[in-house]
């Protein structure tokens, strides 16, 4: 199973980024490099020790789709989205099932802050609402901003994570 580190992976794929290590590391090796820091993250919310990351993938499949449900309703298009992300993270059939469930779930924006004990936590789950959020939609526009302040996200994070998530879609 792939690491859902997806602030690192966004990070990593911005252009600003890629362009400061080609400066500061001219011989620098991307897929090496990749390996080293997941090594040196190994352990910590963004990767997760074996045993903690379903509680991870659970609170970011309640994110995405809390995201989606924030205008009262879960379109045809959002719900498709939240299936793509959880095929591509390539989760078993139990967290397959815990996605079906929770879309039939009323929202609650508490169990979804719940898991932000950590800024790389609370990073991930903005993250992975703004995957399933139409960010062109008022309501899911103030849902984002309320979740950023729930779960403690500084400015300067929340306008980081917007651009990034916008590029890996």
């Amino acid at each position: 199973m792939a690491p859902l580190c997806w602030v690192a992976s966004l990070t990593r794929r911005s252009a600003i980024g890629r362009a400061a290590s080609r400066r500061q590391y001219p011989n620098h090796q991307p897929l090496l490099a990749h390996q080293r820091c997941l090594s040196r993250l190994r352990g910590s919310a963004f990767n997760p020790r074996p045993g903690q990351e379903a509680a991870l993938e659970r609170a970011l499949i309640r994110a995405m789709i809390g995201a989606a449900k924030a205008d009262g309703q879960i379109d045809t298009r959002e719900q498709q989205r939240i299936h793509e992300q959880v095929k591509v993270l390539g989760l078993d059939t139990g967290m397959q099932a815990f996605a079906t469930e929770e879309l039939e779930r009323p929202l609650d924006v508490n169990d979804i802050v719940a898991p932000a004990v950590c800024p790389e936590t609370a990073a991930e789950i903005y993250a992975a609402s703004l995957l399933a959020a139409d960010r062109s939609r008022a309501a899911e526009k103030g849902y984002l901003a309320m979740l950023a302040a729930r779960v403690k996200l500084d400015t300067g994070l929340v306008k980081h994570l917007h651009a990034n998530v916008g590029h890996a879609l």
